[in-house]
């Protein structure tokens, strides 16, 4: 005789299941890594994913690491793995920085010193903003405000914000000129002036940043391949 419970009992259980199963994906989140100022060889480092638990990461600075699918816990810790103590592991911490909710995250490393132990400062950047083709993003982590034409599009970067632009190939094929300049007081000084290509299949990160050994205004590009 069937128990006029167990289905009830069934359908409760699957739908346990199926909560469960949504809470672990939502709680998962796609990483990719970049470091700067760029180094001749950057090492990898480590992910702090839980007590005793790391992930070896590639930082390289030319462009995005691969992406590693991670538990996306409250923050993110990078560092390096030492010998346990009192019979418990030990990490190194270079650095760390509230999560965002994001499903991809791009996780900016900024290094503070020439060696990876001097410590990175950790910038999660959302990676599925609408940030598309043929589109640029400049992130101003320097401690003067910044102004720009890029491919037409005035626009101006306060301390650390960022802005988009969808600039025009306005000098011809893919490229598009660009001028930036620095406040010092009340006075806007030339910083950088170039032409930028733009392709259907990327988009530009482009990261201004005191140098931490020269103190100098620099400017880092990453391509990023869509």
């Amino acid at each position: 005789m069937c128990h006029p419970f167990r289905f009830p009992l069934v359908v409760l259980t699957l739908a346990a299941m199926l909560q469960s199963s949504h809470a672990q994906v939502a709680a998962s989140a796609t990483v990719q890594f970049v470091s700067f100022p760029p180094v001749a060889d950057p090492k990898p480092i480590e992910l702090l994913l839980g007590e005793g638990k790391t992930l070896v990461i590639e930082i390289p600075s030319d462009l995005p690491s691969d992406p590693y699918q991670v538990p996306r816990g409250a923050s993110w810790t990078v560092g390096k793995s030492g010998p346990e103590k009192d019979g418990k592991p030990q990490f190194n911490v270079f650095g760390t920085a509230p999560s965002l909710a994001s499903s991809h995250q791009l996780i900016l490393l900024f290094r503070k010193g020439p060696s990876d132990a001097e410590g990175f400062k950790v910038i999660p950047l959302d990676f599925k903003s609408q940030f598309g083709d043929r589109m640029l993003l400049f992130f101003n982590l320097a401690r003067e405000e910044f102004a720009a034409e890029v491919g037409g599009v005035k626009f101006s970067v306060k301390p650390g914000a960022q802005r988009i632009i969808s600039p025009k190939a306005d000098k011809g094929g893919n490229l598009c000129h660009a001028d930036l300049y620095y406040r010092k007081e009340e006075t806007w000084k030339p910083f950088f002036s170039a032409n930028w290509p733009l392709y259907d299949t990327t988009r530009g990160l482009f990261f201004i940043y005191p140098d931490p050994a020269s103190s100098r205004l620099t400017l880092h590009a990453v391509d990023v391949s869509l």
